[in-house]
């Protein structure tokens, strides 16, 4: 079970690194560890989502299992360029 887990947390953080390499951004390291456990300092701490010294920032939660298994359950970018990162998709019948 803790190897599925294992797989399991590198998988949501190879998602999480897509998604900021898509959108064009990146953390600072000292705010939050995205290479190896983003549940961890600021994303599990009493630190608010408005607080703008995190962008961009995640929030978790990490009572399932007894505390065990955490899940990220916010993600916030302020100032996102939606334009610039969409400007190419299409919708609807080419």
């Amino acid at each position: 079970m803790l190897a599925a887990l294992h797989i399991i947390k590198h998988i949501v953080v190879r998602a999480l690194n897509t998604i900021f390499q898509k959108w064009g951004i990146s953390r600072r390291s000292n705010q939050w560890n995205i290479s190896g456990e983003p549940c961890s300092g600021a994303a599990i701490d009493s630190t608010s989502l408005d607080d703008t010294n995190y962008n961009p920032f995640i929030k978790c939660d990490c009572s399932a299992n007894s505390n065990s298994t955490c899940h990220i359950t916010q993600l916030c970018k302020v100032f996102l360029d939606l334009v610039k990162n969409y400007q190419n998709c299409r919708y609807g019948p080419c």
